[in-house]
């Protein structure tokens, strides 16, 4: 894990180096994908944007998996992850639709509410178990 950081790490800095260097001498700033195509031509692009969009699906496959599992352990079994997984793909899809995220903020505000009230049970729950079963002090 450190060598693969080590990697990133030196990558990214490579990255923002040449972004710096093609910006000195072009006037203007580019994405990565006008970087691999400034260097490498339009193959560098196509390779680049292929490996993104992998990357992000691989991203996005392990996401679903994880809230499908974690509803599926919530509801005790009821229903089967994989059908929580194609219920969740049409709402995730209307999701990733919206354009601005000015419009995610009243959503992420009610996340953060209820994640706030999660915490406190939890808190109260730990509490109240530390009360009634105190381990004796010897």
């Amino acid at each position: 894990m450190i060598v693969l950081g080590i990697i990133s790490n030196y990558s990214i800095r490579l990255l923002v180096y040449v972004s710096d260097e093609i910006e000195k001498q072009t006037g203007k700033q580019l994405s990565y994908g006008e970087i691999c195509k400034f260097l490498f031509g339009t193959k560098g692009q196509t390779i680049l944007d292929v490996s993104l969009s992998l990357t992000q699906i691989g991203f996005c496959c392990v996401y679903v998996i994880f809230i499908a599992d974690n509803t599926s352990a919530i509801i005790k079994d009821i229903i089967p992850s994989w059908v929580i997984v194609i219920l969740l793909i049409p709402f995730l899809t209307l999701a990733c639709c919206i354009r601005e995220f000015r419009n995610l903020a009243y959503l992420s505000f009610i996340g953060q509410i209820l994640s706030f009230i999660a915490y406190g049970i939890i808190m109260i729950f730990s509490f109240l178990s530390l009360l009634e079963n105190h381990p004796s002090i010897v």
